[in-house]
This record gives structure tokens, C-alpha cells and sequence, in this order.
């Protein structure tokens, strides 16, 4: 791996969503949201809290790094509001308006991400070679795959809450959620979950234990154990179905890594390629970037390039068989997406996401032992898969 820093502050790091919101009726108030230091889904739950809406009511384009400055839009309802608030928010997050749309925003609406980029303490080595992989990369397709602050939740354990429940453990899929030890969490959670990890299953003790303040989810799911006890799969319905999207949609993104990880394995010798290690296991990655080009220019992924696939495929083309390979060695039945369906209905989605992507303008500007990067992404393309690339 190459040597280097990234985000050591969130200016280091920042995105900013292409868009053009078809702006025009008046159903619809459109903000800009700005956010530094903390993942959308908070960004969101605090907008939604001071302005009086549910969560799950604000609709948006897309996913934004957590650690980083970002720009994105985001939607809501004007029914309800004789006059809707024009901006608000502190220094974590941000809005303000920026017009009316006769529509809600959704996943995938914008046409791309523009990122601006600053790696810190770089290595000279990898900076004598910088300029060759920048043209190197511009005519590369490089795997789309997702990466790992797709899959906050399973970053202390490498375990999905969807796919225990998959698996029939709905125990095991509430321990994940409210009980999961993770380093990087709060000192307030940290507390949490080690009442809960001393006390487990022990429910009317852990209510009266958890701090004030505790989690809504959390203490949501204690309250319905403590009243029904053993009663996992009926405490999983606590969660919000803004949770529940999330944590849906990380199993599904890590079926499709998986997926195209077997696509690529089979397709090209092992010698072609190398693993890296992410939080969900490893990523098969080109080994040569300078031979790479030949696996496109008629070579064994040549007809991938440019193509989208399902995430959730049906059929018996390569792509799915590929799929229904991963599914059965995972251990995972039919009857267990049903219970997935069942316990968190409405989350499971086939969208179609493109097996390979290239950034577009593309600049690189070395400053001493700092490397500024700016670049344009597709929509849920991942940055630092670029970086590793470039980097590494």
C-alpha cells in the first residue's frame, strides 16, 4: 500500500453534487445541505428536527462521505408549511433554499459528484510516478465496486443486520445494531453498548441503565424486548425505515461487490490481479495498471466495459449466475429474502449500477509532500477507489 494521509480534516476532502433541479411547481421545497464532519443520514435527522419534518420525508440524490465538506440537495414536502424556512442549520450542518419542484428527489437523480481532494505526507516514490498513472487512469475503466464507508455499520465486526436476518438470526442482527463494539463510536454510545453487552437479555435492567439521551433506535428496541421478551424479529420493526434502508442497501452493495469480484476472477488469470483489503474481506484490483488497458482494448472485459448489470439479477446469464453463486456460498435461501422482506418491507431495490467507471476531468497538482486531486465521478462511484489507484 502506498504512504500517505488522507482527510486529516474534513477540508481536506470535499464533494460537491451535480445537479440541476428541475425547479418550477411548488409541491416540493428544494435545499442545499451542507455538512461537514458527519454522514448524511445525521445531516438529514438534524434538518428534519429543526424544521419540523420526519426524516424520512426528505428525499436526496445520494450518500456523501462522512468524513469530509459536502454539497448536496435534498427535498421535502411543502404541504403543511404556509411559508417554507429559507435556511437554518449550525456548523455541522447547513441549508438553505434554493427553490420549488413539482417532484421529490431520489438515489441517483444527480448526474455525478465533483471531488477536491488533498493527500498529506506522500511518499516521494509515489510521487516521481504520479504524472504516468494520471494518463494511465484516464483511459482505464477501473471496477466500480463499493467501498468501505458504504458499510459503516459492519466496520467493527464485517457482519450485516440484513443478512443475519437473512440467515434466521434475528438475534444476531439486533445485537449488530445496538450492541456491536466499535472503537470509533461516541463515548456516550461506547457506554451503551457496554451496559448492553454486560446485561444482554437482561431487558427491564438494561432500560433503567441506558443513559439519558441513548439512541432512539436503541432504546426503542430495549423497550420492546423489556415488554416481550426474546422478541427479536418483533424489536428489528423499532428500527426506522430510514435505518432500515441503509443497512438493506449495504447488503445489497456487498452482493454486488462480490458479484463482480467472481465476474473478474473468472474472466482473468490470478496472476493479472491482487486482492486489497477492505471491510468486508478483499477487493480483486488490477495487479499492473500500466497492462491493464489490454483487458479492455479486446481483451477478456472488453465487452463490460460502459455496461450496467442489476443488483439483484434474475436469469442465467453470466452476470447472474455469478450473483447465484455468491448467494449460495454465503449460505443464503430464497425463504430468507423473504423474511428480510417481510421484517424491513420496502427496501430491497433492483437498481442497475455500472460494472467499471472513469473520472473525468481529471488534475493533479503536487505541492511539496502534498497531492491535490480534483475529478468528476458518476453518481455512487467511489473516491477513494480512484485514490487507491492513483496512490497506492
Amino acid at each position: 500500500m502506498g504512504k500517505y494521509k488522507l482527510r486529516q480534516s474534513p477540508e481536506d476532502f470535499q464533494v460537491e453534487e451535480i445537479f440541476e433541479p428541475d425547479l418550477g411547481a411548488e409541491e416540493y421545497a428544494i435545499y442545499e445541505l451542507t455538512k461537514r464532519g458527519i454522514d448524511t443520514s445525521e445531516a438529514i435527522r438534524r434538518m428534519a428536527e429543526a424544521i419540523g419534518v420526519k426524516p424520512g420525508s426528505i428525499g436526496y440524490c445520494g450518500l456523501k462521505d462522512r468524513h469530509a465538506v459536502t454539497l448536496q440537495y435534498v427535498s421535502i414536502p411543502a404541504e403543511g408549511f404556509e411559508e417554507m424556512p429559507e435556511e437554518g442549520g449550525e456548523e455541522q450542518a447547513s441549508w438553505k433554499v434554493v427553490g420549488t419542484s413539482d417532484r421529490p428527489l431520489k438515489l441517483g437523480d444527480h448526474t455525478g459528484n465533483r471531488f477536491s481532494i488533498i493527500a498529506r505526507k506522500v511518499d516521494q516514490k509515489i510521487i516521481d510516478r504520479l504524472e504516468e498513472r494520471v494518463e494511465l487512469i484516464k483511459k482505464i475503466p477501473l471496477p466500480n465496486y463499493f467501498d468501505s464507508q458504504r458499510f459503516v455499520s459492519a466496520r467493527a465486526t464485517g457482519k450485516l443486520a440484513a443478512m443475519e436476518i437473512i440467515k434466521g438470526d434475528a438475534e444476531g442482527a439486533v445485537w449488530l445494531i445496538i450492541a456491536a463494539p466499535d472503537r470509533k463510536a461516541s463515548n456516550k454510545i461506547k457506554v451503551t453498548k457496554r451496559i448492553l453487552l454486560e446485561d444482554w437479555g437482561k431487558w427491564k435492567a438494561v432500560l433503567r441503565k441506558l443513559p439519558k439521551g441513548s439512541q432512539r433506535t436503541t432504546y426503542r428496541i430495549v423497550k420492546h424486548l423489556s415488554k416481550n421478551h426474546d422478541d427479536y424479529e418483533g424489536a428489528l420493526a423499532a428500527v426506522s425505515y430510514q435505518e432500515t434502508k441503509f443497512m438493506v442497501a449495504a447488503f445489497q452493495s456487498f452482493m454486488f461487490n462480490q458479484t463482480l469480484r467472481r465476474v473478474l476472477k473468472k474472466r482473468t488469470s490470478k496472476r493479472k490481479l491482487t486482492e486489497v483489503e477492505y471491510v468486508m474481506g478483499s477487493l480483486s484490483f488490477y495487479k499492473h495498471l500500466d497492462k491493464a488497458l489490454e483487458f479492455f482494448d479486446g481483451g477478456e472485459l472488453a465487452d463490460l466495459s460502459g455496461e450496467s448489470r442489476d443488483v439483484m439479477p434474475d436469469g442465467d446469464d453470466e452476470w447472474a449466475q455469478a450473483y447465484q453463486d455468491v448467494f449460495n456460498g454465503l449460505g443464503l435461501t430464497d425463504i430468507g429474502m423473504e423474511k428480510l422482506d417481510k421484517v424491513w418491507p420496502d427496501t430491497l431495490r433492483n437498481n442497475k449500477r455500472e460494472l467499471f467507471f472513469k473520472p473525468t476531468d481529471l488534475t493533479v497538482e503536487v505541492d511539496g509532500d502534498s497531492v491535490k486531486m480534483e475529478f468528476d465521478l458518476g453518481p455512487g462511484s467511489y473516491a477513494t477507489l480512484l485514490i487507491k489507484y492513483l496512490l497506492d
